[in-house]
């Protein structure tokens, strides 16, 4: 199996899984809040496939993509966010703050802005501890969102990574969106191309949900902020999939309101990846590229796997 194929395959079993949790989350299965990846599949899936064994991960509230990503047992993400003995933690971190040591995600924070400050300093303590062991090189890799990204720990955090010349990858999902706010609501378009120039950091965009073009691309981004021991900003631009409510405003037009955590309002597919025929939708964006009729037996094997996890746990 090459590389496209593998990321594909892995694609579609991220979004299923996260489909299968949408499914208990309206039969009412979990007690904690979750917040589902719809949408950012793309950098999630690439990421973890170039994330070398030495490097880590530092995530923010919105993580379910990463940790399904990154963990090939399904079974074990769900029944940790089921609370259950058998989860990946053992049921001890079945929040939106999961984390997974074991594999690579060390941290995780609710708090905007919070796990930047955290990544900066695990980052030079990796550094000085390499320095000493003589061994390879890691990367550490954070991920925000364009709300956080707001908070002062982001500029005071990119700023100390800098000065301390440190391989750090701040990863900046950019739905649009804070919590219930979109951007030109809030504030003035951040451009971060230029605060990042501003200290000499490198700064890429990602755009199109093509998982292999992310994946080559993260790469090479990888392996240029531990060659120069520089943190560099990667903004990927994504669409959190599900339909919006909307809400009436007296005197004015109606208002979108983005779901951002719970149940996606009216997706209701298990079985079926795709939610939406456009590239916002990474799915969609792999089976313009790639033939669908090549996944069809790894779709239905991955849908085979995850009937289990639907039938096992009696809603609550």
């Amino acid at each position: 199996m090459n590389m496209e194929q593998s990321l594909t395959i892995e694609l579609i079993r991220t979004r299923m899984v996260m489909l299968a949790v949408n499914s208990k989350t309206r039969q009412k299965s979990f007690k904690i809040p979750l917040h589902l990846g719809l949408g950012h599949e793309a950098i999630a899936v690439a990421l973890t496939a170039i994330k070398e064994e030495q490097d880590c991960l530092l995530l923010s509230h919105r993580n379910m993509h990463y940790n399904v990503a990154n963990q090939p047992d399904a079974k074990k993400i769900v029944d940790e966010y089921l609370l259950e003995k058998t989860g990946a933690r053992k049921g001890q971190y079945g929040s939106m703050n999961l984390i997974n040591p074991e594999r690579g995600l060390i941290y995780t924070s609710s708090i905007l802005g919070n796990n930047l400050c955290v990544a900066a300093g695990i980052a030079k303590g990796n550094q000085c501890q390499e320095k000493v062991q003589n061994s390879p090189a890691s990367a550490t890799f954070v991920v925000t969102g364009d709300g956080a990204m707001e908070e002062g720990a982001f500029y005071e955090s990119l700023l100390m990574a800098k000065t301390a010349k440190v391989p750090m990858i701040i990863i900046v999902e950019n739905n649009g969106w804070s919590m219930y706010t979109q951007i030109h609501e809030r504030r003035f378009p951040i451009n971060l191309e230029a605060l990042g120039a501003s200290l000499n950091v490198p700064f890429m965009q990602l755009k199109g949900n093509d998982v292999v073009e992310y994946a080559e691309k993260l790469t090479v981004f990888r392996q240029k902020a531990v060659d120069e021991q520089t943190p560099v900003i990667i903004e990927v631009f994504i669409h959190t999939l599900g339909d919006y409510w909307t809400e009436d405003v007296p005197g004015g037009p109606s208002r979108i309101i983005n779901y951002h955590h719970g149940l996606a309002p009216k997706i209701e597919q298990v079985n079926r990846p795709e939610i939406e025929e456009n590239e916002h939708d990474p799915i969609f964006v792999a089976f313009q590229k790639f033939e669908k009729s090549r996944f069809e037996q790894d779709i239905q094997k991955i849908s085979a796997s995850l009937q289990s996890i639907l039938e096992d746990n009696v809603p609550l």
